[in-house]
């Protein structure tokens, strides 16, 4: 086998062809050269190949009920712990207007990290595969969507003296669920194809680079700002747009280095987004914050909109853009891959002897792989 093997590599291995002089005669620098050249093809014919195989499901993905539970149960407890402690320490009146002091809003903010980590918890628990990004990709939405209809609720009950407990508690349902969604599709999808996993070191590590290229560049911008009028005010927007511009360079050539296959383009994709839903979180903040500074007295939904505002920014500005590395990274992935062919019944009918002659007929179910 292994003589057949080096024969083999020796086939594919270019032949040794004297290379055109003046003297029509090899030199040693040409055997120099054809060396290198076969050491190279050797060593293409030796690489492995990666071979990605997708099996479609079946069915119904067992254990996924209860593991949507745990998701759930733990996203939901995630939630609550933090935002009851910052309900429970906010005043009438604080610092930051009725119903808003700086331990509330760093409890509320905080939040919707807890979460991620409490519904990741749960679902492990109950026996799901975790990919890395999941759940924050789930509590992206989920929180836009809780900020949503905390904002439609606020716009249509004013303020009374009750707490409004109840539509900061569904808000809250409605991210965690979001998050629970998100993990068990994710969880069919490795069922599916495996090689789609997101390391969470790469991801880890492209987040840190980007967010570290922000606080660079607002830095920058305001030591620049500081210069005054007309330099600092002429430079400062001009560093903000190119660092703007260059940000998704930065985790985009970690992901790569790292052995992730996204594309540029969905670096620069997933930016746009992030800096949209960032947007939101921004202008839910200041709804909160404005709604509580013109309230007689302390609402829970203008904390939770406040607090809930900065965390939605913080995470889709720090993460959009990985995440959508991530994303265009299973697709190349997908594309290179082979379907392995599922289960096909055959229904088939063999005669069948029965004892002392007796014929009769047999129906059996046989599968094809």
């Amino acid at each position: 086998m292994s003589l057949l093997l080096v024969v083999a590599l020796l086939a594919q291995a270019p032949e040794r062809v004297p290379l055109p002089s003046k003297s029509m005669q090899s030199s040693p620098r040409d055997d120099d050269d054809w060396a290198v050249e076969r050491k190279a093809a050797i060593a293409e014919a030796m690489e492995p190949v990666e071979h990605f195989v997708i099996t479609p499901p079946t069915g119904w993905a067992e254990g996924a009920t209860k593991r949507f539970i745990g998701a759930f149960v733990g996203g939901l407890a995630g939630m609550a712990v933090p935002a009851l402690l910052g309900v429970a320490t906010t005043p009438s009146c604080g610092t930051f207007g009725c119903g808003l002091t700086f331990g509330g809003t760093l409890a509320t903010s905080l939040a919707p990290a807890v979460s991620v980590v409490g519904a990741t918890l749960g679902f492990t628990l109950m026996g799901g595969r975790v990919s890395a990004g999941a759940a924050v990709g789930g509590m992206i939405g989920g929180l836009a969507t809780g900020l949503l209809l905390l904002f439609i609720h606020r716009l249509s009950v004013a303020e009374t003296n009750q707490a409004q407990f109840g539509v900061v508690i569904a808000a809250a349902a409605v991210a965690a669920g979001f998050q629970a969604i998100a993990l068990e599709s994710r969880h069919d999808a490795l069922e599916e194809a495996p090689f789609i996993d997101v390391p969470a070191a790469r991801l880890a590590f492209s987040s840190l680079g980007l967010v570290g290229t922000l606080g660079g560049i607002t830095l920058l911008s305001a030591v620049s700002a500081a210069f005054g009028y007309p330099t600092g005010t002429t430079i400062a927007p001009i560093l903000i747009m190119l660092g703007a511009a260059a940000a998704p360079l930065v985790p985009w050539s970690i992901h790569r280095r790292m052995g992730g296959e996204g594309s540029l383009g969905a670096a620069y994709v997933g930016w746009l987004a992030s800096l949209a839903v960032a947007g939101v979180g921004i202008l839910a903040a200041v709804l909160g914050a404005s709604f509580s500074s013109s309230a007689p007295g302390g609402d829970a939904r203008n904390t939770a909109m406040f607090g809930g505002g900065i965390s939605l920014g913080v995470i889709a500005a720090a993460l959009g853009t990985p995440l959508m590395l991530e994303w265009s990274h299973g697709n190349a992935r997908r594309e290179r891959a082979t379907v392995a062919p599922g289960l096909k019944a055959q229904l088939t009918m063999a005669p069948l002897a029965g004892p002392r002659g007796l014929s009769g007929g047999a129906v059996g179910v046989s599968g094809t792989f």
